[in-house]
Formats: structure tokens, C-alpha cells, sequence
């Protein structure tokens, strides 16, 4: 009896220590098992395909970290983890360079992977001046390029100071071909970049566009100057642009055409062309040719008395007699209407 009293005794205490390892055992499962969803949701065909999921966790994160970005946004990415170069490593990586070969291919290439960083610090100074940012990284990678071929680290300057040069070069140079439909000068990049961020500077600071004297004071300029540099940094707008956030509409629909007739007027000409129809059958077909060649009835341009002739193969005067007696066949046809209206009305 009191071996079996003893086991009574020390059966729920087993009990709770069995149930303390398992749950031991189970939570770093649980909290693994949340991981991975939370990476890799498991498909709806079983758990095996999960479990395989579970080694490419990694992968996985950068698939789904990558999927709403822009190639851009993945490349500034890229580009941040490239370490920069120290003075020793650039000495070192001109050096080969310099000498060529595979080495010196390496090393090149090592140099502009490196500078990516550089490009897009200056890429940002010349932002929205009429091209991509995307293609001014590209020409800015151009300059860049360009500099390594051409450093020389015997003249002690760091290879960030030289390649700067080389890509400002590069995007003003295409800022200036390809930025805008009027050229500006490449010399004014600089000014326009430094007038827009004092613009803006004094715009956050006063809470309210600033005036052109007021923006000639900040940069130390006159006020003819600012205007100018305003009138070239100022972006024309294009035809093409949308009217609206809705619809297809563009600016060119919904502009006026000065040269082209209105409505109202291109009623008053059809009306006029029908009542110049009518006075033409008052006279025959001769006369009817000569007073439109001479007026520039139907659209024409009005001809001369020489002109006329010419058409008709006669004299100057043959035609100024038939241009008198035409128009006063339409007057007497006309005296006579007005006539007969007035008897009508009596």
C-alpha cells in the first residue's frame, strides 16, 4: 500500500513536467513556423512544398521586398551597398588601369562600381530641368567612365574630385541637346539649379511665392538677370499635356484657332455664298465667269482687268463692258423685285 500511495503521489507531477518539455519543444517550432509565413505562405497543394520553401528564405524576402519597386528604386538599392574606395585603393586601382591588360580591366571596372553613389549625388542637383532623371543617370554614368580612362592619380586629388567635373559634364551636355526644344546654354545649368533652390528656400520660408527682387537679393543678382534666368528655367508647356486627371482631352483640343472662322461667320458665309448664287443666275454664263474672276467670288483672289482678258483671250476693255453690263442686269433685277414687293404690299 505504500508503494502505491507513493505513485498516486508523484503521477501529476510527472504529468506537469511532461507538459513543461513539450512545451519546451514546441515554441521555437511555433515561432519558426510564423517566420516562414509570414516569408513564404504555404500553397494550397500540401506541406511538403512548404517545407521545401524554408531553405530559400532568403530568396523569397528579396522577391517580395523587389515586386512594387520601380528598376530604379532596385538600382539605387544595389548601388548603396558597393563600398566606397579609400585613397590607398585608388592609387592602387589607377595604377592598373594605367597599365591595361585584364587586371587593368578589372580594376576599371571595380573604379566605376564603386562612383555609381557620386553620379546619383549629382544627378539630384539637375533635377527637373526637362529630362528623366533615369537618362541623366545614364549620361552621368558616361562622364563617369570617361573620368576613370582619364584620371591620373600622380596629381594628388582624390578621383571623386576629378569625376565630378567629367559627370556635370556629361548631364549638362545632354540637358542641353535633348532637355528642351529651345537650347539653353550648358553655362546656365548652374545658375538655374542654384535660382530654383533659393526659390523654393524662400517659398517655405515666407509662405508665399516669393518676387523677383526679392529672389535677385538672395543670389546677389539684378533683377534683369533673374528675369532672364526665369524666362530660360521655365518650362514651356507642352500640346500634348492633359487637360484634365479624367478623360483624354489634351491642351491642343481645347485651344483656340485665331486663323480659322467661327461658327457665326462660317453661317454668314454660307448664307452669303447662297445669296451671291442667286444674283449670279440673273446674268449668263460669260458674264457670270467674268464677275467672278474679278471680284474673287467662290473663294478666289480678285483678278485684274489684265489678268481677266488674258483668261478670256480678249481686250481690257471687252472685259470692263461686260463686268458694267453683268452688274447692271443684277441692279435692274433687283429695282425690279423691290418694286413688285412694294405693289404687293399696297
Amino acid at each position: 500500500m505504500a508503494r502505491t500511495k507513493k505513485r498516486t503521489r508523484t503521477r501529476p507531477a510527472r504529468k506537469r513536467a511532461r507538459a513543461r518539455k513539450k512545451k519546451l519543444k514546441r515554441a521555437p517550432k511555433r515561432k519558426t513556423v510564423k517566420q516562414n509565413k509570414a516569408i513564404a505562405p504555404p500553397s494550397p497543394r500540401g506541406k511538403d512544398r512548404a517545407r521545401s520553401a524554408v531553405p530559400k528564405r532568403e530568396k523569397i524576402l528579396d522577391v517580395d521586398q523587389t515586386l512594387d519597386k520601380t528598376p530604379m528604386k532596385i538600382y539605387l538599392q544595389q548601388i548603396e551597398k558597393i563600398p566606397l574606395l579609400t585613397p590607398e585603393e585608388e592609387i592602387s586601382l589607377s595604377k592598373s588601369v594605367m597599365t591595361g591588360g585584364e587586371e587593368g580591366v578589372r580594376a576599371r571596372e571595380q573604379m566605376i562600381r564603386s562612383n555609381l553613389r557620386l553620379v546619383i549625388s549629382i544627378v539630384k542637383r539637375y533635377a527637373n530641368l526637362g529630362l528623366p532623371f533615369s537618362d541623366m543617370v545614364e549620361e552621368g554614368n558616361i562622364g563617369l567612365m570617361r573620368a576613370v580612362d582619364k584620371f591620373n592619380y600622380r596629381k594628388g586629388y582624390r578621383f571623386s574630385t576629378y569625376a565630378s567635373w567629367w559627370i556635370k559634364q556629361a548631364i549638362m551636355r545632354a540637358l542641353s541637346n535633348q532637355g528642351k526644344t529651345i537650347r539653353v546654354p550648358v553655362y546656365m545649368y548652374d545658375t538655374i539649379s542654384k535660382w530654383r533652390k533659393i526659390r523654393d528656400a524662400l517659398v517655405q520660408k515666407l509662405s508665399r511665392f516669393p518676387s523677383t527682387k526679392e529672389i535677385a537679393d538672395a543670389m546677389k543678382l539684378s533683377i534683369e538677370k533673374v528675369k532672364e534666368i526665369e524666362r530660360i528655367g521655365s518650362q514651356p508647356g507642352s500640346l500634348n499635356a492633359p487637360v484634365s486627371l479624367e478623360g483624354t482631352a489634351e491642351m491642343l483640343d481645347v485651344i483656340a484657332d485665331e486663323s480659322a472662322a467661327s461658327p457665326m461667320e462660317r453661317v454668314e458665309d454660307l448664307f452669303e455664298g447662297e445669296r451671291i448664287d442667286q444674283l449670279l443666275n440673273y446674268v449668263d454664263e460669260r458674264e457670270r465667269q467674268v464677275l467672278i474672276l474679278r471680284f474673287g467670288l467662290k473663294g478666289g483672289e480678285p483678278k485684274t482687268l489684265e489678268e481677266t482678258a488674258k483668261h478670256f483671250d480678249v481686250t481690257r476693255e471687252r472685259i470692263r463692258q461686260i463686268e458694267f453690263g453683268a452688274i447692271k442686269k443684277i441692279r435692274d433685277m433687283l429695282k425690279l423685285k423691290e418694286e413688285k414687293k412694294e405693289d404687293y404690299v399696297r
